[in-house]
């Protein structure tokens, strides 16, 4: 039993000397430096509140009474706590234990998604040197976190840690990569996590340069040598952007359709775009040019979306509504969707159909009488997105943004495309179709914009722009609509000024929706304020243009196959693209010339669009055009009759005309004659 119990003392001796040695070369901004973890014991999976109770926070030793959950009396702030760089080795065959850790403090004690994908860091990867010689970030980029553990017990998640997760940047090169080996800094502008029960994630401010030199011991040159690591920590200017209105009630969110595309007829450009304002000391500083800015986001374009505002159909359709047709099923009573060359449900007449939508069926017999019986030749789901407009005539009706998108996350009712997953969202497939805009790229998109690049201005093309007079009469008759609205060269980035809402129609001017154009004029007024009382606007405000897509909507010809009659104008068809997760990474100003960027603090939001009736000529003035029929026939008549009686007067006036203008060359056909008689005559002499 001695024996036993000294085993058991040497065991437990040798695992607190390990424990102790774990935890020691503390510095101002936290833990910086850990001895070279074992074989059994990785960094990741020690246990965070045991890391902060042997460390030090802004200078002084961490003491939990300083950090409590929120509370009416007390108002504390989800924060990033401190940063910890372990075992960084000047050998990169010795890097496999070096990893950069953060400490994240949650006094509201949100439930925080450990497992998810959007949990992400934003990080400074691309440096140079200002005109004072001093290094400055000229990019970030976002990297994933690892969930290694939170507090729980009395102190129930008030503490996260997580790890960064390192990866190659444009550059080709890891963190471990490209941090100098005597001062590694890490820009953190930053920190993205998402709470159970959001779809997107919250976005903390960090807006710390973290500077670490010496080496834990083992890690430097001299493997012998004790821990000389050190930390120190500098304020990184950032500007926080609120696009959602969460601080101040304003949903910075808009966007814009013109009246005709040159994709043809019945589709529209959409821009989509985004306003936020900027402390004028920042730009005093940095430029008032806002030259560049990075932004990223998800983009889907929906199935197309069928919208009644007959009752008795929309009930009759509603049975398909995410259901599929199985294999061999006949219909001889129903209903059948087409529009032209359309094919909807149950519809064959024309194999030329511009979007194949549900299921294509052969049509048993020609003509649109007798008896009908459609066989199901073309599988596929039927009406995911199907609204009713509750009495409203369709032509009036606006599916509003926000019904569109509360229908998508909660419709369930079929997931034969499977599911779409992307960030934190997770919807039915069948919602979406596999491709988005030509020239666009569906799913995941990470893009600069530059004022001075050519490319990325904006070039609004109208129906006339790709369509002759022929093909406009086709399309919408003798009706009158607006198809020659061309916007050239239109600026991603544009700073607003008070002349910008002088014009007589602001909403065209800027690309913004009509509806938006007094709250981006109000958040505009009240954002360039004097407050300060320093004679100068407080801010400047900006509208982002990041995205222009088409969006397509057209009336629906229904054909009741029951009742053997056309059901005109009860329906329209309508499809456009969502955009999902979008966030503004980067700012880029230009000072005469000097670049400046800055990382943005900006919770990631989703930008739906509503879906607007569509645009559909106005009936034609029918007594002007009787009037030029008249006239035209009036005159052909009038020639006819008087042809006989002018024929002899007209070709009098021809021949008059001819002579006229044949009289030059007589009269130098007469002078040659004259010249050539009076030659001949010289040499008979």
């Amino acid at each position: 039993m001695k024996v036993v119990i000294n085993k058991f003392t040497y065991t437990f001796v040798a695992l607190l000397v390990l424990i102790v040695g774990l935890f020691i070369s503390l510095c101002d901004c936290g833990i910086t430096s850990v001895h070279a973890a074992t074989s059994i014991t990785q960094f990741e999976q020690t246990n965070v509140l045991d890391d902060l109770q042997s460390a030090t926070v802004n200078g002084k030793a961490f003491n939990i009474a300083n950090y409590p959950y929120d509370s009416k009396d007390i108002v504390k702030h989800p924060e990033v706590l401190t940063v910890v760089e372990y075992c960084y080795s000047v050998r990169p065959a010795h890097r496999n234990n070096y990893g950069v850790y953060i400490y994240f403090y949650n006094p509201q004690a949100l439930n925080i998604s450990t497992e998810s994908v959007v949990n992400k860091i934003m990080l400074g990867v691309a440096y140079s040197n200002d005109k004072d010689g001093n290094l400055k970030v000229d990019d970030y980029e976002k990297f994933a976190l690892q969930f290694c553990s939170k507090s729980t017990g009395d102190y129930h998640d008030l503490f996260y840690k997580f790890k960064v997760i390192d990866h190659k940047s444009a550059d080709g090169k890891t963190i471990a990569e490209r941090v100098n080996s005597n001062a590694r800094r890490y820009d953190i502008s930053e920190i993205e996590l998402l709470t159970v029960g959001d779809s997107t994630a919250t976005a903390y401010g960090v807006g710390g340069t973290y500077t670490f030199t010496g080496y834990a011991a083992g890690y430097g040159v001299d493997q012998n040598a004790e821990s000389t690591l050190a930390c120190e920590r500098a304020d990184l200017e950032t500007i926080t952007l609120d696009i959602a209105g969460v601080t101040d009630g304003i949903d910075k969110r808009t966007y814009w359709r013109s009246n005709s595309s040159s994709t043809g007829a019945h589709h529209q450009n959409q821009i989509n775009s985004v306003f936020f304002a900027i402390d004028t000391t920042v730009l005093e500083k940095y430029g008032y040019t806002l030259q560049r800015i990075k932004a990223e986001w998800y983009e889907y374009k929906t199935a197309p979306t069928i919208v009644i505002d007959d009752k008795s159909i929309y009930d009759r359709l509603s049975v398909f509504n995410g259901v599929k047709i199985p294999a061999g099923y006949a219909v001889s009573r129903g209903l059948s969707l087409h529009n032209k060359d359309f094919v909807y449900i149950g519809n064959g007449f024309g194999s030329s159909s511009r979007y194949q939508y549900t299921w294509n069926a052969s049509l048993s017999s020609a003509g649109m009488g007798g008896s009908h019986v459609y066989s199901s030749d073309y599988i596929d789901l039927i009406l995911p997105l199907l609204f009713y407009t509750y009495g409203v005539d369709v032509d009036d009706y606006f599916l509003s943004a926000e019904t569109l998108r509360s229908y998508c996350e909660n419709y369930s009712k079929s997931y034969y495309n499977g599911h779409l997953q992307f960030g934190a969202h997770d919807f039915s497939a069948d919602l979406f179709i596999d491709s988005v805009d030509s020239g666009r790229i569906r799913g995941y998109n990470l893009r600069e914009f530059d004022i001075t690049n050519p490319d990325d201005l904006w070039q609004i093309n109208s129906y006339d722009s790709s369509h002759n007079w022929w093909q406009k009469f086709l399309d919408y008759g003798f009706g009158s609509i607006t198809t020659n609205d061309d916007y050239s060269d239109v600026l991603p980035i544009q700073m607003l000024k008070a002349e910008d809402f002088a014009v007589s129609d602001v909403a065209n001017h800027l690309h913004v929706n009509p509806d938006d154009v007094n709250r981006l004029k109000d958040y505009y007024y009240d954002s360039v304020k004097d407050k300060n009382h320093d004679g100068k606007p407080d801010n400047a405000v900006f509208i982002f243009r990041y995205a222009q897509t088409d969006y397509w909507a057209e009336d629906l010809s229904i054909w009741d196959i029951e009742n053997e009659k056309s059901c005109p104008g009860v329906g329209e068809v309508r499809q456009g693209t969502q955009f999902f997760d979008f966030d503004i990474l980067t700012l880029t100003f230009n000072k005469d010339g000097d670049l400046t960027t800055l990382g943005c603090v900006m919770s990631p939001v989703d930008h739906w669009s509503g879906y607007s009736p569509s645009i559909e000529p106005t009936s034609p003035d029918w007594w002007k055009w009787l009037k030029i029929v008249l006239g035209v026939i009036v005159a052909l008549l009038l020639l006819f009759f008087l042809l006989p009686i002018l024929a002899p007067i007209i070709v009098a006036l021809v021949k008059a005309l001819l002579w006229l203008l044949l009289l030059p060359f007589r009269l130098i056909g007469t002078l040659f004659k004259g010249l050539k008689y009076a030659t001949s005559k010289d040499k008979r002499r």
